[in-house]
C-alpha cells in the first residue's frame, strides 16, 4: 500500500507492486527474466493508453517512458537533466571500473571530450589490416568444416576477442589455436552471469552509497588483475622502446602527452570497456544474425550475393571501402539489433528538477532511476514493426526508415552519451560476416531452438548455452 501511495504521489501509471519487493525483483527473478517482464509491463500500459510508467526494485522507483517522444526528450532534448546513467563504479577500490560508460558530470565530460577524437573514420581505418588478420583466423578455423554443426556463439566469440586483443592491446591471442587462450579464458570469466552476479550489479546500482561503504566490487579480481598487468606491460614496453602500432593502447598513450595528460589507471579502464563492450555486444550480434540468416536462406543468399559482387568489383579482395558499400548487409545487421539488442536498456537517473512532458509531474534529482527499455520498443511494438517477431530487412531500407519515429530504433542509444564505438563495432561484425558468408552456408540444426531462448539471467540479451548451426563449405570456382 506504501508503494501504491507513492507512486499515485507522483500521478504516474502503474502495475501493482508486491511488497516487500516491489514489481521487479518480484517477478524477474521467479516466473520470468527481467526483459520478458518489462516487456509484459510495456504492453499492459501501452494498451491502457499510457506514455509512460512506474515501477518499483524494492522501494526505490523506475520511471519507463513508452512514447518514442518522451525517449527523444530524456535522451537528447533534456538530456542536461539525465546526464547521468546512475550505474555503480568506486574507482579507488576498483580503478577498472571508473571507464566512459559509467563516469558522471564534469569527469564524464572531460573524458569524452578526450577520447572523442579517438573513435573517428581515419583512426578506425588504420586498425583495418589488424581486423583482416584476425578475420583470416577465423576463416581459417572453419576452412575444414563440411555438414557439420559449429557451435557458432563460440566462434563469433573467439573472433571478437582476437579483433579486441590486436586492435586496443596490440596482442595475438591466439583463441582459434589455444582452447584456453588467456583472453578468451578472461572473457569467458568477465560474462559469467550467475544469478548472484547480476543482483549484485543491481543491488550496487540501486544501493550505490551503501554499495561503497560495503566496497562491493564488480569486476572479477583474476580478471582486473590479468588486464592491469596487460596494459602496464603494454604500455611501459612501447614507451621504453619506441614501439609504435596502430590501435587504441597507442591512441592512449598519444593522448597521454598531450596536456589533458591520462593516467595509467585511465588508460587502464577505457581499454578493459573496449574489451568488454566490444568483445561481447559485437560476438553476441554475429551469433544471432548468423541464427536468423540459417532460418531465411533466401535472406542469406542475397546477403552473399551482395558481398560477391563487392568483392568482384575489388578483384576479390575485401578493403575498408568494399565493407562499407554493403547496403544490404547494412540493412541485415540492423534488423538484427531490433530483434535482439545485446544491451536492452538505456538507464539514466535525473540529475536536476525535471517535469515530465504533458502531465508535468516533477521528478527530483536522483530520485528516481529512469529505465529507458529499446528493447521494448523495437523488438515487440508492432506499431513501429508490424509482425515484429519477423526477421525482415527491409524494415531499414530509407523509405521504411523515413516512416518511423527515429527514436523507435536506438541500438546504440543517442545524444551526448551515444555509444562512442559504434562505428568501430559495426566494422568488426560486417567483416566478421562476411568472412563466415562468403565461403559457408548455414543452417539450422536439430538442437538449434526456434525461437531463441534468451539466457534470464543475463544483463545483457543473449544465450547461455551453445548455438549448434549447420555449416556447408561452398566450391569456390
Amino acid at each position: 500500500m506504501v508503494l501504491q501511495l507513492l507512486v499515485k504521489k507522483k500521478n504516474i501509471p502503474h502495475p501493482k507492486p508486491a511488497i516487500p519487493l516491489g514489481n521487479i525483483l518480484s517477478h524477474s527473478y521467479t516466473l520470468t527474466s527481467m526483459h520478458n517482464f518489462l516487456k509484459l509491463t510495456y504492453d499492459q500500459m501501452k494498451a491502457e493508453g499510457h506514455k509512460h510508467c512506474g515501477l518499483y526494485f524494492v522501494s526505490r522507483p523506475f520511471y519507463m517512458p513508452i512514447d518514442p517522444e518522451y525517449v527523444k526528450a530524456i535522451l537528447t532534448k533534456d538530456f542536461v537533466h539525465f546526464a547521468d546513467r546512475g550505474l555503480y563504479y568506486d574507482e579507488k577500490q576498483e580503478p577498472l571500473g571508473a571507464h566512459l560508460l559509467v563516469l558522471e558530470g564534469e569527469q564524464w565530460k572531460k573524458m569524452r571530450t578526450k577520447f572523442t577524437p579517438t573513435f573517428t573514420g581515419g583512426k578506425i581505418r588504420l586498425m583495418f589490416e589488424g581486423l583482416m588478420s584476425c578475420a583470416q583466423k577465423m576463416s581459417e578455423a572453419v576452412h575444414e568444416i563440411d555438414e557439420h554443426p559449429v557451435d557458432i556463439k563460440e566462434i563469433c566469440a573467439c573472433f571478437t576477442t582476437d579483433v579486441i586483443g590486436t586492435c586496443v592491446f596490440g596482442i595475438n591471442c591466439n583463441s582459434f589455436d589455444e582452447n584456453d587462450a588467456e583472453f578468451r579464458r578472461h572473457g569467458r570469466r568477465l560474462f559469467k552471469m550467475s544469478l548472484s552476479f547480476v543482483l549484485k550489479i543491481i543491488f550496487s546500482s540501486t544501493f550505490r552509497n551503501l554499495a561503497k561503504f560495503l566496497q562491493v566490487k564488480i569486476v572479477d579480481a583474476e580478471a582486473t588483475e590479468f588486464f592491469m598487468q596487460v596494459i602496464k606491460t603494454t604500455v611501459k614496453y612501447r614507451e621504453e622502446h619506441d614501439v609504435v602500432r596502430n590501435d587504441f593502447i597507442q591512441l592512449l598513450m598519444e593522448l597521454r602527452k598531450t596536456d589533458q595528460g591520462l593516467s595509467i589507471n585511465e588508460i587502464a579502464a577505457q581499454s578493459f570497456l573496449f574489451f568488454a563492450a566490444g568483445f561481447e555486444t559485437s560476438s553476441t550480434t554475429m551469433t544471432f544474425c548468423i541464427y536468423e540468416l540459417a532460418h531465411s536462406p533466401d535472406i542469406q543468399e542475397k546477403v552473399r550475393k551482395e558481398i560477391g559482387d563487392v568483392l568482384e568489383k575489388y578483384d576479390g579482395v575485401l578493403t575498408y571501402d568494399g565493407v562499407l558499400e554493403m547496403k544490404y548487409l547494412d540493412r541485415v545487421i540492423d534488423e538484427t539489433l531490433r530483434k535482439h539488442p545485446s544491451v536492452p536498456n538505456l538507464p539514466r537517473i535525473c540529475t536536476k528538477d525535471y517535469k515530465l512532458p504533458v502531465m508535468m509531474v516533477k521528478i527530483r534529482p536522483k530520485s528516481t532511476s529512469n529505465l529507458y527499455q529499446r528493447l521494448q520498443i523495437t523488438r515487440w511494438d508492432a506499431e513501429h514493426y508490424p509482425d515484429p517477431d519477423r526477421f525482415d530487412p527491409e524494415r531499414f531500407t530509407e523509405e521504411n526508415k523515413s516512416k518511423r519515429h527515429p527514436y523507435a530504433y536506438l541500438p546504440f542509444g543517442e545524444g551526448p552519451r551515444i555509444c562512442l564505438g559504434q562505428r568501430f563495432g559495426l566494422l568488426q561484425v560486417k567483416i566478421g560476416l562476411i568472412t563466415l558468408l562468403r565461403k559457408h552456408s548455414f543452417s539450422p540444426n536439430l538442437n538449434t531452438p526456434y525461437p531463441m531462448d534468451y539466457d534470464k539471467n543475463s544483463i545483457f540479451l543473449t544465450v547461455r548455452d551453445p548455438v549448434w548451426i549447420n555449416a556447408k563449405r561452398i566450391i569456390q570456382t
